[in-house]
């Protein structure tokens, strides 16, 4: 099935969204694309700084951790990461069932 050429790319959407300070929104949309190997990176780093500005900081630091997978030079996401030292000791491990289950939570905001 081919992709209709005028369907809005959802990684824009979120561009858009984050532009207009709809950070919930534009969050939504850029979990739309986490399967999107070529924007991957990009959402991964969107949604660890829209999870900071939502006061989600445990969840901005595991999308900085997966991002950083891909580039791990990124100083954007090394500073959100390097907030999980400053956590009180306890596992923030998020694992597919916990992202799958994240994902659901925000396409439901």
């Amino acid at each position: 099935m081919h992709q209709n050429l005028f369907s809005p790319n959802p990684f824009l959407l979120a561009q858009q969204a984050y532009q207009e300070e709809r950070y919930q929104d534009a969050l939504r949309l850029y979990l739309q694309c986490q399967d999107t190997h070529h924007f991957q990176f990009y959402c991964f780093r969107a949604a660890a700084q829209l999870c900071l500005k939502l006061g989600r900081q445990e969840h901005a630091i595991e999308f900085a951790i997966r991002g950083l997978v891909i580039k791990p030079q990124d100083p954007d996401l090394q500073l959100i990461a390097h907030q999980k030292e400053q956590l009180p000791e306890r596992s923030i491990g998020l694992g597919q069932e916990e992202f799958e289950e994240l994902n659901k939570i925000f396409q439901s905001i």
